[in-house]
C-alpha cells in the first residue's frame, strides 16, 4: 500500500505506481490531520496544494524508485512505514520529512565547504581554523539541529 499525497505533483506519478502493481490511495489537504493508520484503513480523497509525498506501507521502495527513474519523476518527500510513524498524522509526518530533508541539504552544503578548506588560511588564521573545526564537528554530529547547521553554513559563507 502506498499513500500518495499528489498535491502539486505530476499525475504520471500515479501511472508509475500502477505500472508496478502497487495498491495505493490518493489523499490531500483534508486528510492532513488523520494518522497514517487511519489513511491506510479508511482512505478518502481530496486535493492538495503542497509538493508530492509518498508513504510506503510494506512496499518495496527500490521497485518504486526504479519506476520513477524510468519516467524521470523525482520525489523528495518519501517516508517508509515504521511502528512509530504509523500513528503520526499526515501533516506531522510530512513536516518531519521536510525537516530531515532541510537538515540533509544543509549538512551536504557544509560538508562541501569543509572539503574545500583553504589549507593555507587554515594554517595561518586561528579564527578560520576554529570555524572550520566547528564546521567539521557539526557535519559529523547526527544530532545537529537545522538552526546549528544553517548558522554554520552562513558563518562559513562569510569567512
Amino acid at each position: 500500500m502506498v499513500i500518495v499525497y499528489l498535491g502539486t505533483g505530476d499525475p504520471k506519478l500515479i501511472d508509475s505506481i500502477k505500472k508496478v502493481g502497487m495498491e495505493f490511495h490518493v489523499v490531500g489537504d483534508q486528510e492532513l490531520s488523520k494518522t497514517m493508520a487511519e489513511l491506510i484503513q479508511h482512505p478518502t480523497t481530496s486535493k492538495g496544494n503542497q509538493p508530492p509525498f509518498l508513504y510506503l506501507y510494506k512496499e518495496d521502495a527500490s521497485l518504486l524508485a526504479k519506476a520513477f527513474q524510468q519516467e524521470h519523476i523525482f520525489i523528495d518527500r518519501v517516508a517508509e512505514n515504521t511502528e512509530e510513524n504509523i500513528q503520526w498524522s499526515l501533516r506531522d509526518l510530512m513536516d518531519e520529512v521536510d525537516l530531515a530533508y532541510e537538515i540533509d541539504t544543509l549538512r551536504t552544503e557544509l560538508y562541501i565547504m569543509v572539503q574545500n578548506i583553504d589549507t593555507k588560511r587554515f594554517q595561518t588564521d586561528d579564527d578560520y581554523q576554529h570555524l572550520m573545526r566547528h564546521a567539521i564537528a557539526l557535519v559529523e554530529d547526527p544530532h545537529a539541529s537545522l538552526e546549528q547547521l544553517d548558522d554554520m553554513v552562513r558563518a562559513c559563507q562569510k569567512a
